[in-house]
């Protein structure tokens, strides 16, 4: 299982995650992970087993991302339609492996952008931090929208202050999952503290590719981490892969009433 995540703010949007190929018997090569959507200004990240109908995810991802162009026009129909035919097309040895999708972008409605985040998953997450037993249906929800929930509004409008402010939403094998989410706690809050000082002339992400250097930076520790492990394969390593989605000039910061 593979590490992805999905970092929102002033700048845009990065979809990030590692490129290891794995199995309990050690590493199995290298795959494409993150993939643009570009007729929805969006991207896909994906973490689980690497066969999808017995295709490889890179080839099956991209021509479902190709045949989608003419069909779906919202980020929405897009997730809905590709969660039926993950539960539909997945063989049976293939959903014994916990699957988790992040879609990621901006959606356009009357002259305005907003942004929406969707996840695609045939588990759920425990209260210890593991995932459930994989199931053999997928199931779709959505965890963002400036358009329709307020308070996610509300968090777009203070994401425009500073670069401290963001969202991020991130999944993956629990140990670098949670790995991850300590690792950049801490690292953001000594960065900003870096950024802050007189004494130096570092500072902070002024654009939306800086902003993905940062989080290759988060990505790159865990990597790290994982080569000085007990575990029986390198899960989650290799080079980091990112897709950046950059602001619209459009996009809708007027506070809802």
């Amino acid at each position: 299982m593979s590490l992805i995540l999905s970092y929102i703010n002033r700048f845009g949007i990065v979809l990030a995650s590692d490129s290891n190929l794995s199995n309990d018997q050690g590493n199995a090569g290298f795959g494409q992970k993150v993939f643009p959507i570009p007729h929805l200004n969006a991207g896909l990240a994906y973490s689980g087993t690497y066969y999808i109908n017995g295709s490889t995810v890179d080839t099956w991802v991209t021509n479902f991302i190709t045949g989608s162009f003419y069909l779906y026009n919202t980020i929405e129909e897009f997730t809905s339609e590709l969660c039926n035919r993950l539960s539909t097309e997945m063989r049976e040895h293939e959903l014994n492996v916990c699957t988790i999708l992040h879609i990621a972008g901006y959606s356009h409605f009357d002259s305005k952008s907003y942004v929406e985040h969707w996840h695609i998953s045939n588990t759920s997450l425990l209260s210890d931090g593991s995932y459930d037993m994989p199931s053999n249906e997928f199931k779709f929800s959505c965890d963002f929208n400036s358009r329709l929930n307020q308070q996610h509004r509300a968090q777009i409008i203070q994401n425009q202050n500073d670069y401290f402010y963001r969202q991020y939403f991130i999944n993956g094998l629990s140990a670098g999952r949670i790995s991850a989410n300590q690792l950049i706690q801490v690292l953001e809050q000594s960065l900003n503290e870096i950024w802050s000082r007189d004494d130096n002339r570092f500072r902070k992400p002024a654009n939306i590719f800086e902003t993905g250097n940062i989080i290759k930076l988060y990505f790159e520790l865990v990597i790290q981490l994982f080569k000085m492990s007990d575990y029986n394969a390198l899960y989650i390593g290799g080079e980091v892969q990112t897709h950046l989605i950059p602001v619209p000039q459009n996009l809708d910061l007027d506070s809802l009433a």
